[in-house]
């Protein structure tokens, strides 16, 4: 059997996502990628269109293609479509990041490219979003697809997985300076002054449906849509949620 992962290890891994490499998506293919300086290394970027501008956040483990879907759209809707690889994904650098590491990605990104109106994010990348901008980021409004309510839940979660006591893998993130339980999404929606559209699948096995439910009712005069069948990650490429998030972005 292989030895289990100590607590230190085991936070490693929690922070270490597997890299997606595929680039140039649908949207964006033909287009190179454009870099910015942040504190922490550089990030990768892709833009297409002209007008206000929307930035497409991807989650755990993604690239900027796993939004693909919403490009075509929003430029069509006259709006400046922005993807970028979060660090320590796709092409950015880093090797690790936790939550709050990927707040700052999305901070520096829009202090770069801004004002951003909008922003499009999923799973963890809705996350990092919040987190930005409980720090101060400036959005009019907000969609969150599959967005996950507590960082603790699935730190304790990934510990169990990995055979490793979840208060130790908790303590072991604390000694790198992560504030696990600061990372509460009901807990800070009601200072965020963004309009929000919260979108969940019922059957989302990564992310249960119950964690957008709460934090859309803690999040001032946020709508929710629930949606059936569409999982953690179909839901990115269904027509109807496209449509919906489009339209409450550009109207």
């Amino acid at each position: 059997m292989p030895k289990p992962l100590s607590p230190e290890n085991a936070a490693l891994a929690f922070l270490t996502p597997i890299r997606q490499t595929r680039q140039n998506p649908s949207g964006l293919s033909g287009i190179a990628a454009q870099t910015i300086s942040t504190p922490t290394g550089k990030i990768a970027l892709w833009q297409r269109g002209a007008g206000p501008t929307v930035l497409l956040v991807h989650g755990w483990s993604g690239s900027h293609t796993d939004l693909d879907a919403f490009v075509e759209p929003l430029v069509a809707a006259g709006r400046r479509v922005v993807g970028m690889d979060l660090p320590a994904h796709g092409c950015s650098d880093g090797e690790a990041a936790s939550i709050p590491d990927l707040a700052d990605g999305i901070f520096h990104v829009v202090r770069a490219i801004g004002p951003v109106t909008g922003v499009v994010a999923h799973s963890v990348g809705c996350a990092a979003t919040g987190v930005a901008l409980q720090n101060g980021m400036e959005l009019a409004r907000t969609v969150l697809i599959a967005p996950p309510s507590r960082y603790a839940d699935f730190a304790r979660a990934f510990a169990r997985q990995a055979g490793v006591d979840p208060e130790a893998l908790l303590t072991a993130l604390r000694r790198r300076d992560i504030d696990m339980d600061s990372i509460d999404y009901p807990a800070i929606a009601p200072s965020l002054k963004s309009s929000a559209l919260v979108i969940h699948s019922t059957d989302d096995q990564v992310v249960p449906f119950v964690n957008g439910q709460e934090i859309a009712r803690a999040w001032p005069g946020a709508r929710f849509i629930a949606r059936e069948g569409l999982g953690h990650r179909r839901i990115l490429a269904d027509p109807d949620v496209v449509s919906a998030s489009v339209s409450f972005l550009t109207n």
